[in-house]
Formats: C-alpha cells, structure tokens, sequence
C-alpha cells in the first residue's frame, strides 16, 4: 500500500434548511412530523440562508489543492455540493454511507392534536438507542456505517487525492467521534454548524485504514 501521510480531509455540513431552524415549541400532529420524516432525504432543500453559507465554504476554501467533492445522497447535501462544485469546477461523487441519521417516526399516528416539537423528538430518540428497534437506524447501526463510510473515503483520498466530505449533523457526530478512536489520524477542527467546516488530518494512511480485530 502506498504511505501517504498529512493527508487533510475537510467535512462540511449541508447549508442551512428551513427543518433546520423549527422552533423547539413549533406545534405538529403526529402525522405531519412522521410525513417530515419521511421525506427528509428527498424533499428537504438548502433556503436562501443555507445557499449564502455554501457560498461562503466556496470562497473560504477555494484555494485548497482537492481533486473531488464527495457527497450524501440526501438532496440538501446534494445541493450543497453542486454549488461548491461550480464553484470550484470539480466532480461530485455520491456515497450512500454518508446519509444522515433520520430522526425516528412516532410508532402510531394521529392527525387532530399538535404536539410541541420538543416532545415529538423525545418521544422517537429512545427509537435510535434500543438495538433492537424495526425500521429504524440504532446509533449502533449509525457506528458501523461510519466505519465504513471513513473506508471509503480513505480509498477515494488514496485514488483521487485530497477531497471534499459533504454530510450530516447526526452522522458527522457519529463519524467524527469514529475517527478520533483510529490510530493515524486526528480531528484538528470541528464545527458542525450549517455550513461548518471539520478538518482532519490523517498522518499515516496506513494506520488509518487499519480495521479493529473484530473487524478483520
């Protein structure tokens, strides 16, 4: 295997949607949070807000020497990397690994009473914990995916050179936290934020791609 070392990946989250900024005490019935669910890998878009935060990561980062955008499948991520890819005249490659964590659907339905946002995500976050929950991706499950997902992106670095991780909240969280448990490399930067930037750096290519006993 080739050894190439100080090899930096940057991460960036999708630009900012309008799920995004809810309020915590919105009111929904059951039936419309479980239809947001639903939809949110191919319905939910970048607001003009979200667009101007890519545009900013275009600028900040457009002299960095990367060869290829790399992307969730879910339409905000997509978007988000469209725009950094006119921008900077580079390909998109898509990668399923990279999806987000979708936020549990409530177990029953009802469309006549509204529930506070809040208590809706409390009532569907123990769905994600309990390893033995159907339909639903467990944190456990989210932990595995990264570990593949980080293979992936090393063996696309090693291809293609430096690249670009466009992704999610919840499963940046996942995978970044992943990765500061892997001998050769380490997390220099983390912002999770809209439009975020997280770099990390990876010392020993080797090293990194390197699969737990378990795993081998």
């Amino acid at each position: 295997m080739t050894r190439l070392v100080n090899l930096k990946i940057y991460f960036i989250r999708h630009g900012q949607t309008d799920e995004n900024i809810i309020p915590l005490q919105a009111r929904f019935t059951i039936d419309t949070f479980n239809s947001m669910m639903d939809s949110s890998p191919s319905s939910i878009r970048l607001n003009p807000t979200g667009i101007k935060q890519v545009e900013s990561v275009a600028a900040q980062l457009v002299h960095i020497p990367f060869q290829t955008i790399v992307a969730s499948p879910f339409r905000r991520a997509q978007e988000t990397a469209a725009i950094l890819a006119r921008r900077w005249n580079r390909d998109v490659v898509t990668l399923d690994n990279l999806g987000e964590i979708v936020l549990a659907k409530v177990p029953w339905s009802g469309k006549e009473m509204e529930i506070p946002f809040w208590l809706l995500i409390t009532m569907t976050t123990w769905r994600h914990v309990w390893p033995w929950t159907d339909d639903e991706e467990t944190l456990y499950q989210a932990f595995g995916r990264a570990r593949e997902a980080w293979a992936e992106l090393l063996n696309l670095a090693v291809q293609r050179g430096p690249i670009v991780v466009v992704s999610h909240l919840g499963f940046l969280r996942v995978l970044l936290l992943f990765i500061r448990t892997r001998k050769g490399c380490q997390v220099l930067k983390k912002d999770l934020g809209n439009g975020g930037i997280s770099i990390v750096q990876v010392d020993d290519l080797a090293e990194a791609l390197q699969m737990p006993d378990r795993q081998r």
